[in-house]
């Protein structure tokens, strides 16, 4: 008889898991996004409204410009739309982004309930060190010499 350190089916990681956090990934790719969502998840848990107008007043960007970043939000499935008369009411779906974080922790432990293992997670990473504090640690010469080779091959494009 063998003994299961941990029930497969609880940690694995499953298309439907893998697809949902692509679409939510995506529509959390600009800031400006994340902000709306901050901003209409705060107005929510206030037990008030949402509507198109709002967003547009709160952000001073053109009604095409929000209506394309809330068609992302809605697409990655962390609003929700209800028409109320003549408006359009957004609530954001606080159990649609958990379900993100969830399958973000699970790919991080590697889908085993294990840690990510040493050789991926350096001290750099886990203190939360700039990128440019990693990269001056790491061969600062390399990294010079790449940045003279791109900026050089710009330079004939």
């Amino acid at each position: 008889m063998r003994i299961r350190k941990h029930d497969s089916a609880d940690t694995a990681l499953r298309d439907e898991d893998i697809l949902a956090a692509a679409k939510v990934s995506d529509a959390l790719a600009h800031p400006v996004r994340i902000r709306m969502l901050r901003y209409i998840l705060t107005e929510n848990l206030a037990r008030r409204p949402v509507t198109n107008k709002d967003i547009v007043n709160e952000f001073d960007y053109a009604q095409a410009t929000v209506s394309q970043h809330l068609s992302k939000l809605l697409l990655g499935g962390l609003l929700e739309v209800q028409k109320r008369g003549t408006s359009s009411c957004y609530f954001a779906r606080v159990g649609r982004l958990a379900n993100y974080t969830d399958t973000l922790k699970r790919i991080e432990s590697n889908g085993a309930g294990a840690e990510m293992p040493d050789f991926l997670r350096s001290d750099f990473y886990a203190q939360g060190s700039a990128v440019g504090d990693i990269r001056d640690e790491l061969y600062p010469e390399d990294f010079e010499a790449s940045v003279d080779d791109y900026q050089e091959s710009m330079h004939y494009l």
